[in-house]
């Protein structure tokens, strides 16, 4: 807190790092690396979100009746205005439409931009957690999966994206950490297991395999 600054020695501070590709002295972030990708996301999010908070897409065109031809713009700005107060917003969507006798409605088509928006963020969804090896099952985006889907989607995520990082963390605390505790004919070492969970069937065939040659007994 701010009621005591505590200064560490630069011996006692261990940074673990990614190689960069461009420097030789400075880490590696992977979130600087994806920047436009992140920024990328946020303005699909922001624009989705002001689609919505300004929608008033025109899906209708007003034909005006006798008396009407040639309206100035101050009339055609009342007209709008009532129409925006009326109709604009998502809780006005598809509400019905009264016009004045003479007045006629003609419906508008085009193409579902909900769909576009849809596609692009789950190409940069994709892109961003591919950056940090995350298959999609892990952070719950999911559609039909089995057990078996499941434990191979955590087997790659242990593999591709835990694993890794453990072992980099280890390299790096046993060079700079466990190194100050070695002893002459005895070094330390820090390490972390394999965290992929063990594959059912693959344990089963091995125990099937184990008793067929004798190598184990049932009890």
């Amino acid at each position: 807190g701010s009621a005591l600054t505590l200064f560490l020695p630069a011996n006692e501070v261990i940074m673990s790092t990614w190689n960069s590709p461009i420097d030789k002295i400075a880490g590696y972030s992977k979130l600087s690396a994806i920047c436009q990708w992140i920024d990328l996301e946020e303005s699909y999010t922001t624009s989705q979100w002001s689609q919505v908070q300004n929608v008033a897409r025109p899906e209708f065109w007003v034909e005006l009746g006798p008396g009407y031809e040639d309206p100035n713009d101050d009339r055609i700005a009342r007209i709008e205005a009532k129409f925006l107060a009326k109709f604009q917003g998502e809780f006005n969507y598809g509400k019905p439409i009264i016009t004045p006798p003479g007045s006629k409605l003609n419906v508008l088509s085009f193409s579902p931009s909900e769909m576009a928006y849809g596609e692009s963020e789950e190409r940069i969804r994709d892109r961003i957690l591919s950056t940090w090896r995350i298959p999609p099952a892990i952070v719950g985006i999911v559609k039909e999966m089995t057990f078996g889907s499941i434990l191979a989607t955590m087997g790659g995520f242990c593999a591709w994206c835990l694993n890794p990082r453990l072992v980099m963390r280890g390299l790096t605390r046993t060079k700079h950490l466990a190194s100050r505790w070695d002893e002459p004919g005895r070094r330390c070492r820090l390490w972390y297991d394999d965290c992929v969970p063990a594959d059912p069937a693959q344990v089963n065939a091995d125990i099937a395999s184990d008793l067929s040659a004798s190598a184990i007994t049932p009890n």
